[in-house]
């Protein structure tokens, strides 16, 4: 269907010289062969429509029939020795030549150019079928700025775009001249393409997308003309937006050598994007946006000014955009609670998720929602559908035995008490020891502090939290167990970059020490580190046993209720830590 709609675009002529190539090629690929035959076969069947018989000295006899200009059938006249005399006995009018052995035939120079030139045509219309395959292009965009929740700072940074579309009279009157583009950058998920198309939508030009990848082919010329043709289009349809969606696909850094012809044609694509981009072909009204998750590993011609004006970080939603975001999702959903409640205690739980991250989770909850028959989606549901996506399913058929749950619900209540009753964390807000995901026997789940600093409290406060599990089994299970080793793992690195990289530690100072390249430092300076490290961590465990002796009856109140529900939420935390200060 692909070849049939590229051959169905070309003109009348050339679909008559295509026809005629491809019937020239098959005669001359697939000849006629004759048919090899046994001798008494042939005598008994074919003999009476013998016309004319080529007898070669290798003893090869090729048959004609019926005055054919080419030979019917062939045998072997070694295994027959009175073949001719056998032929000669006949009544049938025939001729008999004797031949020199025939050559092997040899293909023309004719048949080779014939060969090219078929290749040629069919790597044509396969780069033209691909021009146009690549290539989305939608008219009327329905999305605006205003239904896209959050990115505020980047919504800022677009305006001028869409203000410089409408108004385009007014800056040229100044001396401007219309940005070419912009680069959007940051971590997947964010809204990156979203944001592309709503400008699209707001100025209400058309909008042609394409990918990265769509411009790498291993076909010689095939990536620069559809990169080409990318932009003819854009030109025609002209004033509108053109997005490249994962642009390091095509425009990677370039190296000195090039490893093969995959990496010369990628080249020679990335070439063509520059020279339409800021090159000798005007692109007036053209607006190109392009996204990445790699701003490093783009090549240093694209990021000049002339071809992308403004470089668009994107960051994951901070707490006030991802209520914003679960508002939009939660109104399209059948619940049982308002939307505003759920979306700021939803918020909450999904520190460092993307925009994306929380559609999946009201997808999930839908769906778990119909897994339980629920007419309506709980509050419940929801949020066991951000721990299904934050750590996994739980599993049903996994469960521990009596021993081992008391000690996961001794050792989650340590991280919990230590939470709520230091005063630089934040309490916990939900702590379950059902088992969940790989590894996780139980959590306990606190509101992220979305501080951009850290002072030195809050960071040994965090260590006190991460020992809180491991000091409980000590205290009230009488030994420890292999449950702390992950808490252990984030204990030392935190450690680690409190003495080195945040130079915090009054023995060190304000001294910058790189753990990957300790070689380069003293034996005396690593010793001096390492002890550093070691002192802050018996520092927090000796504070952290020390509150939880000092209140033991919560810990036994907490682990109790973690025994008889298996999972608490905020409401019963507060409940038990009433009357604390």
């Amino acid at each position: 269907m692909y070849y049939y709609t590229s051959i169905m675009k070309m003109d009348q002529f050339n679909k008559y010289v295509f026809s005629a190539v491809l019937l020239m090629f098959i005669v001359v690929v697939f000849p006629h062969e004759p048919k090899q035959l046994s001798s008494s076969y042939y005598f008994k069947n074919y003999v009476e429509n013998t016309t004319h018989v080529d007898i070669f000295d290798n003893g090869l006899a090729q048959i004609y029939v019926n005055n054919a200009a080419n030979p019917a059938y062939f045998l072997n006249t070694t295994e027959e020795r009175n073949f001719e005399y056998k032929l000669g006995r006949t009544s049938y009018p025939y001729d008999v030549v004797h031949k020199a052995a025939p050559q092997k035939k040899n293909n023309s120079v004719v048949d080779y150019l014939l060969l090219f030139f078929v290749g040629y045509v069919f790597m044509k219309f396969r780069a033209i079928g691909g021009h146009t395959r690549c290539i989305v292009s939608e008219d009327n965009v329905s999305v605006k700025l205003e239904d896209i929740a959050g990115l505020e700072d980047a919504k800022k940074e677009v305006f001028e775009f869409v203000d410089f579309l409408k108004n385009r009279e007014k800056y040229i009157k100044c001396g401007a001249r219309m940005p070419r583009g912009a680069l959007l950058h940051g971590p997947p998920g964010c809204g990156k393409t979203m944001l592309a198309k709503a400008v699209a939508g707001e100025c209400g030009v058309p909008f042609i997308a394409a990918s990265g990848s769509d411009f790498c082919e291993m076909y010689v010329g095939v990536g620069p003309a559809r990169v080409r043709n990318l932009f003819k289009k854009a030109r025609e349809k002209a004033p509108c937006i053109v997005f490249i969606d994962e642009i390091d696909a095509l425009a990677r850094k370039r190296s000195h050598s090039h490893s093969g012809s995959g990496s010369s044609e990628r080249d020679s694509a990335l070439n063509k994007l520059l020279i339409e981009l800021d090159g000798f072909e005007p692109n007036d009204n053209v607006l190109i946006f392009a996204a990445t998750n790699r701003l490093d590993i783009l090549d240093d011609a694209l990021m000049r000014p002339g071809r992308f004006d403004r470089k668009i970080r994107f960051e994951l939603p901070e707490r006030g955009d991802r209520e914003k975001i679960f508002q939009i999702y939660l109104e399209n959903m059948k619940l049982d609670t308002e939307p505003d409640m759920l979306s700021e205690a939803l918020s909450k739980q999904s520190f460092g998720f993307s925009g994306a991250d929380i559609a999946n989770i009201c997808n999930e909850a839908c769906i778990l929602s119909v897994r339980c028959n629920s007419e309506n989606v709980t509050r419940k549901i929801l949020e066991n559908a951000v721990d299904n996506v934050l750590l996994g399913p739980e599993k049903k058929t996994f469960r521990l035995s009596d021993k081992e749950k008391r000690i996961v619900a001794y050792h989650e209540s340590g991280h919990s008490v230590m939470s709520y009753m230091l005063e630089n964390v934040k309490p916990p807000i939900k702590v379950s020891i059902m088992p969940r995901g790989k590894s996780a026997l139980g959590f306990s789940q606190s509101e992220m502090n979305e501080d951009k600093l850290r002072n030195k409290d809050e960071l040994f406060e965090r260590m006190c939290v991460l020992l809180g599990g491991r000091v409980a089994e000590e205290i009230f299970c009488e030994n420890i167990t292999t449950g702390a080793s992950d808490d252990i793992e984030k204990l030392t690195r935190l450690a680690y970059m409190y003495v080195t990289r945040y130079g915090m530690d009054d023995s060190i100072g304000t001294f910058h020490f790189d753990r990957e390249r300790r070689d380069i430092y003293s034996e005396t300076l690593r010793k001096k580190v390492d002890a550093a490290v070691q002192k802050i961590i018996n520092r927090a465990y000796k504070k952290t046993k020390e509150m939880l002796e000092e209140h033991s009856n919560l810990i036994e109140k907490f682990a109790k209720k973690l025994l008889e529900k298996e999972t608490v939420n905020q409401v019963d935390i507060d409940i038990i830590f009433s009357g604390t200060t």
